[in-house]
């Protein structure tokens, strides 16, 4: 028994002295980061485009290479994933003094769409009391950021298609031809090349957009992004709000990272905003965004199967789910100091070990 003890002493002294590390390695990275930062959330004055992965790397080497030329570029990524970010940075490394127009295609009703790309005449229709630039000639010497652009009618990707073409654009209930000078950058969280199968997305079109194109991946895809996102929008919030959240507990940031984000980097942000809100400490703990899936967590206990042995198997996933709650939560009241979380638990460090060798395993 005194070897064992013994044996988990130096296991748990060289467990807190490599914690100690890594916890010293991210808080430098995360004060480096947001060290650079400035108050108004951006960095360098460029909108800021938070990653240290070897994803986000290269999509930041793509964009230094584009920039400078103008040259159309078609960024797709699920929604979330940050592109018209990345379609803002691109236009303030190319022209930061000249304008950039965004707009939504499928935010605007399809009989509207027309008239904000286009403008209007006076008398054009009816309500037209007085002529209305088009955002395609407000970004004249600039950038049009096309975004959803999956989601735009046949009719009006033939029009776009000869902006493009002829660099002249025919506001609507008029005959005058305006000449602009654009850079397009277009976005979408759809397969354009399966729209084009369909015959729902212009072929021609297409390959006009698509001189560059920018992958962003799912959250879910580069994970190792979380910790200096994390950091990010903490800064942020804590301004916001008005808060000094100093940090974010071990726990809760591997609880974060094991999540799929399904929204992405805005889901993430959301988390963090509503968390530094209802913070009431200097650190942020998981239980603050573990009750995020408390409907998920709720279904273990609904729809109970009614077969013996099947029941059997549920109540043992809830006991391990429970058990695997438990832990986390010890683990965090105990600042990861498992010393002082068999202290505060009243068990034994072996068990605590144990349960949190089991919970590892189920994960």
């Amino acid at each position: 028994y005194e070897i064992q003890e013994k044996y988990l002493t130096i296991k748990d002294e060289i467990l807190q002295e490599t914690k100690k590390l890594e916890k010293e390695k991210f808080q430098k990275e995360k004060l480096t980061d947001i060290e650079s930062i400035s108050s108004n959330g951006e960095v360098n004055n460029k909108p800021t485009i938070i990653g240290v992965s070897k994803e986000m790397k290269e999509i930041f080497s793509l964009i230094n290479i584009i920039s400078e030329h103008n040259v159309n570029v078609l960024i797709t990524g699920p929604t979330g994933s940050g592109k018209e970010l990345i379609a803002k940075r691109i236009h303030q490394n190319f022209k930061s003094d000249s304008p950039f127009i965004a707009i939504n295609c499928s935010a605007i009703p399809e009989h509207l769409l027309e008239s904000e790309l286009f403008g209007h005449a006076k008398g054009a229709f009816t309500g037209a009391v007085k002529s209305k630039k088009g955002k395609i000639e407000l970004a004249n010497n600039g950038t049009l950021f096309l975004d959803e652009i999956g989601d735009m009618n046949l009719s009006l990707q033939a029009k776009i298609l000869r902006v493009i073409q002829e660099r002249k654009v025919t506001p609507v209930g008029s005959s005058k031809e305006i000449p602009v000078s654009i850079r397009i950058i277009s976005a979408t969280n759809k397969n354009l090349e399966e729209l084009i199968e369909s015959n729902e997305f212009r072929r021609d079109l297409f390959y006009r957009l698509n001189v560059i194109r920018i992958k962003i991946p799912a959250l879910k895809d580069h994970k190792s992004d979380v910790p200096v996102l994390v950091s990010h929008f903490i800064k942020k919030y804590n301004m916001k709000f008005k808060k000094n959240v100093k940090s974010i507990s071990v726990n809760a940031l591997n609880y974060l990272i094991s999540c799929e984000w399904q929204g992405n980097i805005r889901e993430l942000e959301n988390e963090i905003e509503k968390a530094i809100l209802l913070s009431t400490e200097d650190i942020l703990r998981t239980d603050l965004f573990a009750s995020s899936n408390n409907s998920a967590d709720s279904s273990l206990f609904e729809k109970l199967p009614l077969d013996w042995d099947e029941y059997l198997s549920h109540r043992q996933n809830v006991n391990s789910k429970l058990d695997s709650n438990y832990v986390k939560a010890l683990i965090d009241s105990a600042d990861s100091n498992i010393q002082k979380a068999s202290k505060l638990g009243n068990l034994p460090r072996s068990q605590v070990y144990r349960l949190l060798k089991r919970t590892e395993k189920s994960e």
